[in-house]
């Protein structure tokens, strides 16, 4: 049985739409009943100040954050249409006492965080059409698609009314824009890649890497792929004009930023700051120097370094090695982690290093010797590792497997693979040197690259799988067959983590660590419980974390201190992160008059309510009667 090639076209089209609609669907349970630590900031605050601000002609109050968030201000802020004053959900009856009308709650939870589902939903779109481009191969646009959409911290962080809701989208857009740029150089890829980087950077800072990468690409490229295949002349005419596409990229990009953060208008020097990842003076420099390197080699010195450069790699085969030695860190460090916390779930650098220390180099919480730099990956590897769903997880190893004993002349797409994993290896490295921990959310940018790099990984497979398939003679019906494997074991890990996505672990992390907080998730559960009780409106509780009060009918106090000291607690509402927090500086609460007394609490075993987030045991949400 022979399929057309329209036909097979017909089909992948279907899955995508599929595939898109299962994004909707999973992405719309539990959308409202949750509320996150940071998101009443977002809400009630920065997205109305960025709309007030252009409405009005304030053009410096448009720079709303340090992150800066623009691109969730404007697509989230639609929900200011519907819902004109979110702050007015809160009632603060005096200094320590508030309540909540949570009628409102989740009205505005449906309004601000609709517009980023379904803007990210339809950006899957373009992910399938330009990773079509990059690869030239519609089963791997659909396959990566797949693993994308139903990735359960995508589809978590999609949820949330926060930059890195779009971040993801954004910065995946910008890279394989480029890389499309590089394989078909039409002007339509200069104004997305544009695009996308500008939004990218308007999301959150932490993209400028995007800028070092897209210059890294291009030296990889002029080497891997101009200067081997054409005589000089021509090689250098292609090189300036990839030079030339760069700047217009920079330049374009420039003008989107000033278009939708109008505050660089009075304060040209925000731009440094955005290029500079948030004032990292590094970040920007490199890009600099090394695009005034490559534009002076080209320019003054016909090409005379790069050439070098690739005549001495190709004689002592040092790229092909360079290839493997990025490919068996990575390997290494995966694998290490996995087969390490597996095996030896007590691993003593996860407890000397906790996920939610920021900075473990310079945080005066720290216990034990520093970590080594082969720790620090380890470290900043690890929330990546054990939050990809395992299909995906596999098919990334099996791709680096490949990279290192696959013969060469039948690796494709060998380009592609090496600028994504240096990507990762650049990232990660980043943030060792900038003194960040990663957790799940810092990680967001890799978790879609990892995707399209799984689904090249399987589509190298394949004729592999088909040798002990033979059986099946249909070429679509077994790429059919692989899908439906994909998504069947993409559904299996959503289902065992809904609804609360974000915080999915894969079932190779032991149940007793973590790798992130709940993060407000099972608030909206705890305040049903509590909204049973008898005379609920009149119950005052306190929590040591956001997310309940916002659905309590009752009075809520989060505070440490009490001003007022004039309110009695008759139940704590109690969080595993909440408790870090709490007990780090227990003995100043409790020993104010006013202070809130909760130690005793949190070694109570006897709570009247419990949720343990994927029944991991440490990240739990707890209700105790106050004595």
């Amino acid at each position: 049985m022979h399929s057309t090639k329209k036909e097979e076209t017909l089909i992948v089209k279907l899955l995508l739409v599929a595939t898109v609609a299962l994004f909707f669907i999973f992405g719309s349970i539990h959308l409202t009943k949750f509320i996150t630590a940071d998101e009443h900031y977002w809400t009630d605050e920065r997205v109305p100040q960025y709309w007030n601000a252009i409405e009005n002609f304030k053009l410096k109050k448009t720079l709303i954050n340090d992150k800066p968030g623009i691109t969730i201000a404007m697509i989230s802020g639609i929900g200011l249409l519907f819902e004109k004053n979110p702050a007015d959900r809160m009632i603060r009856i005096d200094a320590d006492l508030k309540t909540f009308d949570t009628s409102k709650t989740e009205r505005i939870n449906l309004a601000f965080r609709l517009p980023i589902l379904i803007f990210n939903g339809l950006l899957l779109f373009y992910l399938f059409w330009i990773i079509k481009k990059v690869a030239g191969n519609e089963w791997i646009a659909i396959w990566s698609t797949i693993l994308i959409a139903l990735s359960p911290i995508l589809i978590g962080i999609s949820q949330i009314v926060n930059p890195d809701a779009l971040l993801w989208s954004f910065s995946l857009a910008a890279i394989l824009s480029y890389l499309a740029l590089l394989k078909h150089p039409e002007r339509k890829y200069i104004f997305l890649s544009s695009f996308f980087l500008a939004m990218s950077l308007l999301a959150k800072y932490v993209s400028s890497i995007l800028i070092p990468f897209f210059i890294l690409t291009l030296t990889l490229w002029i080497v891997f792929k101009v200067i081997p295949a054409h005589n000089r002349i021509t090689a250098l005419k292609i090189i300036r004009k990839n030079l030339y596409s760069l700047s217009y990229i920079i330049f374009i990009t420039i003008i989107f930023l000033s278009i939708f953060l109008p505050a660089i208008w009075l304060n040209p020097s925000i731009l440094q700051v955005i290029f500079s990842g948030g004032g990292s003076e590094p970040l920007c420099l490199i890009s600099v120097l090394a695009l005034i390197f490559i534009f002076t080699d080209i320019l003054l010195l016909k090409g005379k370094v790069l050439f070098l450069i690739q005549s001495f790699s190709n004689k002592g085969r040092y790229l092909e090695f360079a290839k493997k030695i990025i490919s068996f860190f990575i390997l290494i460090l995966f694998t290490t982690l996995m087969l390490g916390r597996f095996f030896y779930p007590d691993w003593n650098l996860f407890e000397r290093i906790p996920f939610d220390l920021k900075d473990p180099t310079s945080n005066p919480d720290l216990y034990g010797p520093y970590p080594t730099l082969l720790e620090m990956f380890l470290l900043q590897a690890n929330p990546l590792v054990f939050s990809l769903t395992p299909i995906t997880l596999l098919l990334f190893l099996i791709l680096l497997g490949q990279q290192l004993f696959m013969k060469e002349s039948r690796r494709e797409w060998e380009f592609e693979i090496l600028s994504l994993l240096t990507l990762i290896l650049l990232y990660l490295s980043a943030l060792i040197f900038f003194d960040v921990l990663a957790i799940p959310r810092y990680l967001i940018m890799l978790y879609p690259t990892i995707a399209f790099l799984a689904a090249i990984g399987l589509w190298r497979s394949k004729s592999f799988l088909k040798e002990k398939l033979s059986f099946i003679k249909s070429d679509l019906i077994f790429n059919i067959i692989i899908t439906s494997i994909i998504i069947t074991f993409s559904l299996i890990s959503l289902f065992l983590i809904r609804p609360f996505y974000f915080n999915y672990t894969n079932f190779v992390l032991p149940k007793n660590n973590l790798i992130s907080s709940a993060w407000g998730y099972g608030g909206y559960e705890a305040a049903e419980y509590l909204n049973t009780l008898p005379d609920a409106k009149n119950i005052t509780i306190w929590t040591d974390y956001h997310g309940v009060c916002e659905f309590f009918i009752g009075k809520c106090i989060t505070d440490y201190i009490m001003e007022t000291g004039k309110y009695s607690i008759d139940y704590f509402v109690l969080t595993n992160r909440g408790r870090i927090r709490y007990l780090k500086s227990h003995i100043k609460w409790e020993n104010k008059p006013t202070g809130i007394k909760a130690a005793p609490y949190y070694n109570n075993s006897n709570s009247l309510w419990k949720l343990e987030i994927d029944e991991h045991s440490t990240n739990y949400i707890r209700i105790l009667k106050a004595n």
